[in-house]
Parts: structure tokens; sequence; C-alpha cells
């Protein structure tokens, strides 16, 4: 699929350029550095003094890297340090390869939890999406996906950006935000008031921020969205709310669902609720220290070896669109 159509300096359009890759002796050298520095954040992990103290000391400033095969790409160096420890879709072959999977030119994809655009990137410039509507209800976090859809203009033609939390209501709500690592912001009612997860990892206190919440079905009516093919769900706890605020989209339009768990209680309110609307779900699971591809029952959800099982939720109203194993094997994905 070809890369995104920029535009330089005077207003014609070009092709990013594919980069030559370094030399194999390069790619050890950076392997081994990245190894150690992985190794050296697991550690502070553990050490919540120490991680507040090796935080402080990384500066919070903005930084454009790139990534192979979309281009430029801005992150803030202490927050999205991940970025640049590994490529960023290293933990996302799952999500990678069911968006491979079921999004088909043209299509519109919701991405709910959009975090500063990674795969609303990805979505239009590879898998070649018609529109992607982008949910992202933080602040710094919006201002970021902002910066990266605007990097290309044709991605920023064929994008629609809310700052909104996708649940069960049309209100306000506290959100416990991540300044850590932007991934973990929560809604106040997960959290009973506590810290992010990333913020108690590290010890540190709760910050909360006032995001406006809205359902699915109020936003469709009012924004007068194009319907969704697909809705790729990543909010942290929220999933159950945010499909209960969807009824009737789910009931009318059918689209495919890409859901990320993080917890027993999400996944089981999030299968549940996809199931009751007819859809058929799969994932990994871990029976007998074997982990498989298969249709999920309510009896799969568990806790394993201090993981949440399934991790990921693969459905739709059609079983074959997802009965077959999503196996995503790309070589630039290190």
């Amino acid at each position: 699929m070809p890369p995104c159509a920029c535009t330089d300096k005077f207003g014609n359009r070009e092709h990013i350029p594919r980069r030559e890759g370094p030399t194999p002796r390069i790619r050890a050298l950076q392997k081994g550095r990245k190894s150690m520095i992985r190794a050296m954040a697991s550690f502070l992990r553990r050490q919540p003094t120490l991680g507040r103290l090796a935080l402080r000391l990384l500066p919070d400033w903005k930084r454009t890297i790139q990534i192979d095969p979309i281009g430029p790409f801005v992150i803030s160096i202490r927050r999205n340090r991940s970025y640049w420890l590994r490529h960023p879709l290293t933990h996302e072959r799952v999500v990678y390869g069911a968006l491979e999977r079921l999004v088909r030119p043209g299509d519109v994809v919701y991405d709910v939890g959009a975090n500063i655009g990674l795969f609303v990137r990805f979505l239009i410039q590879h898998f070649n999406a018609g529109h992607v509507v982008a949910f992202e209800p933080v602040a710094y976090t919006f201002q970021l996906l902002s910066i990266n859809v605007g990097l290309c203009p044709e991605v920023a033609a064929r994008t629609t950006l809310l700052r909104i939390a996708l649940a069960d209501c049309d209100c306000q709500e506290k959100m416990q935000v991540d300044d850590i690592s932007t991934a973990c912001s929560t809604l106040d009612r997960f959290t009973g008031g506590a810290a992010s997860a990333a913020r108690q990892q590290y010890g540190l206190p709760p910050i909360a921020e006032l995001v406006s919440v809205a359902r699915l079905d109020t936003l469709l009516a009012r924004e007068q969205l194009p319907p969704p093919n697909l809705i790729k769900l990543d909010i942290e706890g929220a999933a159950g709310v945010a499909l209960a605020g969807m009824h009737r989209t789910l009931q009318i339009h059918h689209p495919h669902l890409v859901v990320e768990t993080h917890g027993t209680d999400e996944a089981r309110a999030a299968l549940r609720a996809l199931q009751a609307h007819g859809y058929h779900c799969f994932g990994y699971v871990e029976h007998d220290g074997i982990t498989s591809y298969r249709e999920l029952q309510d009896s799969d959800v568990r806790i394993v070896r201090d993981c949440c099982q399934p991790h990921h939720i693969v459905a739709s109203t059609r079983r074959e669109h997802v009965l077959a194993e999503i196996k995503p094997h790309h070589c630039w994905i290190n």
C-alpha cells in the first residue's frame, strides 16, 4: 500500500521516501542498547523511589521520531518513552492483526481511546480507511493526537477528532490522568478516586481532570457522524460502559469490534455486552499452559500469571470474519 501522500513546502504532493535500514552491526548494537535500557526500566518500576527520581531527570520534551512505515511522529520523550525503546507496535500485534483482517479500503473506523494517534495514522496510511473518528478526552494527549494527525494533510482530511470519553451517560466526569505514560488515564469512577495505574506504580498522588463524557448513540445523532464499520476500543477499564452507550449503534450498524481489556471486570462486561448483541467473540486464552486462539466464553475470563485474559476481544456478528487465527508478521515490528 502506498505511503501517505503529503505536500512539500511549495504545496506539491510528494511521498515519504522509504529510508534505507541500518546495517546488521548497527542493528545489533541498537538492540543491545535497547535491551539494557528496558532492563533498567523494569528494575526502576519495582523501585518506586528510584523510579520517581529517574522520571524527574527525564525531560518531558516533544521529539519527532520516524516510525516505519508511516513516517514522522511526535512523542513526549518522558511520557512516550516506550516509543523510542522499541517499535510502538511491538505489544500491539493482536490489535494490528485484527485491523489488518477486518478493515477494508474506504471503511469508517472509530478509534476510541486514540491516545497520541498511532493507530489513526496506520488506519489511513497503511490500511486505507476512508475516514477515522478518533476519541481522546485528556487535554495533553489530545494535543499530541492533533499534532500527529496534522503531520499528513491526507490523514487530517480523513479524520474527525473528538475530545470526548465514551461511556453510558451524557455528562462531565473526572478522569484520573496518566502523566507518566499517557496510556493509563481512567475515569474516576473506576479508580474510586485513586491515582491512575501508572502514577500508583511510582507511588504518586492522583491528578484528576474534568472531561466530557457521552454515549456513542448520542454522538452519532448530535455530530452527524458517519456510521462505523469497525470500532477499536482501548479505554482502561471502561469498555463495558462504552458498549452500554452504543446499544443502538451495534443493533443497527453491526460494526466489527477490537477491544483491549485491562482487568477481569472489564473483560467480562465487554464479553457479555457483545454476546447479548449477537456477536461472536474470539481471542487468545491460556489453558493448561497452552495459549490458543478460540471463541470466548465467560469461563475464559480469569487471571493467569498476574495478567487478565483475554487481553483482546475480536468480535463480529459474522463468525467467518473472526474465525481464523490472527497471526500478524511484519519485518518492521522488532
